[in-house]
């Protein structure tokens, strides 16, 4: 397997907590990652099972020149390869050589039966699975794949140099898998012009969780106090243009001015950290606005919060709602594909994306307004693990 990093992120709690749950009476599983992580990723990395095997990876790749040429070629014009030689034949053999020889490199001779991006976006890790040789092969889909493909930071896309690759890569794969029913319909249709057979290939199982965990965490000391005659919103997630705080803000600003009792608290960092703040002092909004940052144990300020809410332009299958969920908090979310899919049966209020009624929904929380439903997270894992298992098969 690799897992994208292990950065912090819902697709590292998400890897986390799956291997978690796993039945190692069937299977030995090996985690790659590269050595030059990060100190959170580190810490992240450090969290998995102890039955996992972690293997990082170091040094460079072995190449000949025309290895590195193939290589560049698949870089730069893969589409155009794909157009001319179809889905069997855009990878040259000098590709698969060269990828094939690092998993040796890396791996030396073991046997590998299931292999499996759990990420799915960095090239790199994709090739070295899709030629990997193993006799099933898995790729995810955490979000709306062609948003993420769209999605721009500053001047610059931030996947699409990786996904133009790894699009086209599907093919390699036996299972797509997204991560919930209506994120699959959505990948599906906007990709089954590049996937052979994606009615059948594209598929979904649903994020595990690791619940005892976040109850437990849950119960120890919080870091922050709330201001007890307050009502609190929070949300948690990468500082991130699809994360869509800004709007949140702007809509939190017209809260404010008719419930003086209303504040919010963001968790997470990201590279929007600086506009924000910069947003909230525009706005006056200092005293009822924290960007709190980076939370090694979130879940006891969740836990005190009023109510989570999640802005989102688009998400695969948002992780915080379902920690949310198993902390009986009320949730506001704003309908996108991801969202509904947890959802849709009462368990918050799906509200449609837009500054408006971002505040109408917050409003209506404050009033009490807000749907709740008791969330079965027991049955809910036991059907995610044995989805998994499902695809594995």
């Amino acid at each position: 397997m690799y897992c994208g990093g292990f950065k912090n992120n819902g697709i590292t709690t998400s890897a986390i907590n799956l291997l978690h749950n796993l039945d190692y009476e069937r299977y030995r599983v090996i985690v790659m990652d590269t050595e030059a992580l990060h100190d959170d990723c580190k810490r992240n990395f450090e969290k998995l099972d102890p039955r996992v095997l972690r293997v990082t990876v170091v040094g460079g790749m072995l190449r000949t020149a025309a290895e590195s040429k193939a290589e560049e070629r698949l870089f730069t014009a893969s589409h155009e390869l794909y157009v001319e030689f179809g889905p069997e034949g855009f990878l040259e053999d000098e590709v698969k050589r060269l990828y094939q020889r690092e998993l040796r490199r890396i791996l030396g001779k073991t046997k590998i039966d299931i292999a499996i991006d759990f990420d799915g976006y960095f090239k790199y890790w994709t090739l070295l699975l899709a030629t990997s040789g193993a006799n099933r092969k898995l790729i995810y889909q955490h979000n709306e794949m062609m948003q993420e493909y769209r999605k721009k930071l500053g001047v610059d896309y931030k996947h699409r140099v990786d996904l133009n690759v790894i699009f086209l890569l599907y093919n390699s794969f036996d299972k797509i898998v997204s991560v919930a029913e209506h994120t699959r319909d959505l990948n599906e249709a906007k990709l089954r012009h590049l996937v052979e057979n994606s009615s059948e290939k594209m598929v979904y199982v649903h994020n595990s969780l690791d619940y005892e965990a976040v109850l437990k965490a849950a119960d120890e000391a919080p870091d922050v106090e709330l201001d007890k005659d307050s009502f609190y919103f929070v949300t948690m997630g990468r500082l991130s243009p699809e994360k869509n705080q800004r709007v949140l803000i702007e809509a939190f600003k017209e809260v404010v001015a008719k419930r003086h009792e209303a504040k919010l608290v963001l968790i997470g960092n990201g590279e929007l950290k600086e506009e924000l703040a910069e947003v909230i002092g525009k706005l006056g909004l200092e005293k009822h606005v924290t960007l709190l940052g980076q939370v090694v144990n979130p879940f006891p300020l969740l836990k005190q919060c009023d109510v989570f809410i999640l802005p989102s332009n688009h998400e695969g299958q948002p992780m915080v709602l379902l920690e949310a969920l198993i902390l009986r908090k009320a949730i506001v979310a704003t309908d996108i594909p991801g969202s509904r899919s947890i959802l849709e049966d009462g368990y918050g209020l799906l509200i449609p994306n837009s500054k408006e009624h971002l505040e109408d929904g917050m409003l209506r929380a404050l009033n009490g307004e807000v749907p709740t439903k008791e969330f079965d997270y027991v049955t809910y894992n036991q059907h995610a693990m044995e989805m998994f298992y499902r695809i594995l098969e």
